[in-house]
């Protein structure tokens, strides 16, 4: 006897980042294909700050401004406690259309900035730090636009190395090392750029580095692992469902006709099959093996 179901994975994990960038507050087109969809989603994705405690680190060289001290302490409550600290990133990454939705900073080091006042208010200091799944590791105040600062990274490797282990080269470095303006200059370009300290070891960007078509390398690999994932789960699934679903209505379980399975994710990021009629889920698991974050 054959089975007629419909199950559209595919299809489903579309309507589900679509839903996610509205709830994240990210202006889109709404008629992105599948692979523009996809790396709106993660570009957003990846640089969201979930919600749960971390420990906060101070870099050995780490001041703060007297004139923003309080605001710092607020936001470091808000890192301690699990609250939201989203709204103090820069509102141009909420929209698709702002030339720093993608953050060149953040695509090359890992690095975000977090502008300090009352609920991120514009303008003046900003907090530059590392933020993994449990920890936020805080670099410097500095003035907005500091963003292809060696410094920056050079505090990473001196106070955390292991944030950056594994991405140092074996490349001699050159007499005259990218400037700061060179680098932020690539970054807009597209062009991933190697990073040399004052004490001549070069290295590769912590955070993946920039296509040439000015997305985080990062942001494409996650992406077409996503796709992979989802491709997965239709084979198994397909491969199963007529079997499964036939002895379910031997035991009297009533479907819709045809039995129609979505695509689902749960709080906890696993996803699921299930079908509303019968009540029926089937888990099908995570789709990355590890925190956004780390």
């Amino acid at each position: 006897m054959t089975v007629t179901y419909v199950a559209d994975f595919s299809k489903d994990w579309m309507q589900i980042m679509r839903e996610a960038l509205k709830a994240l507050g990210i202006t889109h087109d709404p008629n992105l294909v599948d692979d523009q969809l996809s790396l709106t989603f993660w570009n957003a994705r990846l640089r969201f700050v979930g919600l749960v405690p971390r420990t906060v680190h101070l870099a050995k060289e780490f001041q703060c401004p007297p004139a923003s001290q309080a605001d710092l302490d607020a936001l470091t409550t808000k890192f301690e406690t699990g609250d939201d600290v989203n709204p103090h990133f820069s509102n141009e990454r909420l929209d698709t259309k702002k030339a720093n939705f993608n953050d060149g900073l953040f695509n090359d080091w890992r690095i975000q900035h977090f502008h300090l006042g009352k609920d991120g208010k514009r303008g003046g200091d900003c907090l530059f730090a590392i933020v993994q799944s449990d920890a936020a590791y805080y670099i410097g105040i500095y003035p907005h636009g500091v963003y292809g600062e060696v410094e920056l990274f050079a505090r990473v490797r001196d106070n955390w190395p292991h944030l950056v282990g594994g991405y140092q080269t074996t490349i001699p470095p050159t007499l005259t090392p990218p400037t700061a303006k060179v680098i932020m200059q690539a970054r807009k370009g597209g062009v991933t750029t190697l990073t040399q300290l004052a004490d001549g070891s070069v290295w590769a960007p912590p955070g993946g580095g920039i296509t040439s078509a000015k997305v985080g390398a990062r942001v494409v690999d996650v992406s077409d692992a996503a796709f992979d994932r989802v491709a997965y789960w239709q084979q198994w699934f397909d491969r199963q469902a007529p079997d499964g679903i036939a002895k379910a209505q031997a035991k009297g379980v009533m479907f819709g006709t045809p039995p129609t399975f979505k695509l689902g994710i749960d709080p906890g990021n696993d996803f699921f099959a299930y079908d509303e009629t019968a009540k029926i889920r089937i888990n099908l698991g995570q789709m990355m093996a590890r925190s956004f974050d780390d």
